[in-house]
C-alpha cells in the first residue's frame, strides 16, 4: 500500500513562486561579485577590490539567500587579505609566506566557484 501524496489545494505539484525582479537583480550582483573574484586570480587586486565594493553596496538591499552570498564574499575577501598580510612579511624567511598566500588563493577560488555555481542554480550558500 502506498502513502498518499501531499498536493497543494489546487491539486497541482508543489512549486516555488517565480523569482521577483528584486531577486533577479540581487542574483545578478552575486554572480558579478563571484565572477570578479575569479577574475582576480590572473589579474590581482583590482577585480577583487571592485567585487568587494559591489558586495558591500548590494548587501543592504538584498534578501536571503543573496545576502548570504554577499556576506560570504565579504568574509572571503577579509580572510584573503589577512592571509596575504601574514604571508608577505614571511616571504624573506625561507619563503614561508608562500603557504598562507597559497591558502588565500585556494580559498578564494573554492568559495567564488562554489558561490557562482550555487547562484547560477538559484541556491543560497
Amino acid at each position: 500500500m502506498s502513502a498518499p501524496s501531499v498536493l497543494p489545494p489546487s491539486g497541482g505539484p508543489l512549486q516555488d513562486p517565480p523569482p521577483t525582479d528584486h531577486d533577479r537583480t540581487a542574483r545578478s550582483m552575486v554572480i558579478a561579485v563571484h565572477s570578479l573574484y575569479l577574475a582576480a586570480i590572473p589579474i590581482p587586486l583590482v577585480p577583487l577590490l571592485v567585487g568587494v565594493a559591489l558586495a558591500y553596496m548590494a548587501r543592504g538591499a538584498s534578501a536571503a539567500p543573496w545576502r548570504g552570498h554577499l556576506d560570504q564574499a565579504i568574509a572571503t575577501s577579509w580572510i584573503c587579505a589577512l592571509l596575504f598580510l601574514i604571508g608577505v612579511p614571511l616571504l624573506p624567511f625561507f619563503l614561508l609566506g608562500v603557504i598562507p598566500m597559497t591558502l588565500a588563493v585556494v580559498l578564494l577560488v573554492f568559495r567564488a566557484t562554489r558561490g557562482l555555481l550555487r547562484a547560477l542554480s538559484w541556491q543560497g550558500v
